[in-house]
């Protein structure tokens, strides 16, 4: 954990853009592992079947075996962008840019309240 950083984990459906997120203090495996799940469930309610995921050549996403296995027994191709290293996906580029500080601000607020995660005061 990095003091003073959080990531925001992005899943975006590229025909609906429909997106989820969470605000994260780490980008390691084990946290990338239960988003991806929690996002699949979360598009999955709302319909969204998902048979590819593309995401960036981070570490955890390249060589996260606890992903790989999700992935497989959902059925679920996953796809590394071709690229400049450490770019997000076109999707999600497409997605944040276009979003006003407060709309953001909103999201960020939403994701701390996601359930089981932790409460907003933690933060």
């Amino acid at each position: 954990m990095r003091i003073g950083y959080e990531w925001v984990h992005s899943l975006v459906d590229d025909h609906s853009r429909y997106a989820y997120s969470e605000l994260h203090r780490d980008e390691k495996a084990t946290t990338v592992t239960g988003f991806v799940e929690r996002g699949l469930a979360v598009l999955a309610e709302q319909g969204i079947e998902l048979k590819r995921l593309m995401s960036d050549n981070a570490w955890t996403y390249t060589h996260n075996r606890a992903l790989a296995q999700l992935l497989s027994r959902r059925g679920i191709s996953h796809l590394r962008k071709l690229g400049a290293c450490g770019s997000s996906p076109a999707s999600e580029q497409r997605l944040w840019p276009s979003r006003s500080s407060s709309w953001a601000r909103a999201a960020l607020a939403a994701a701390r309240r996601v359930a089981g995660r932790r409460s907003a005061q933690s933060f």
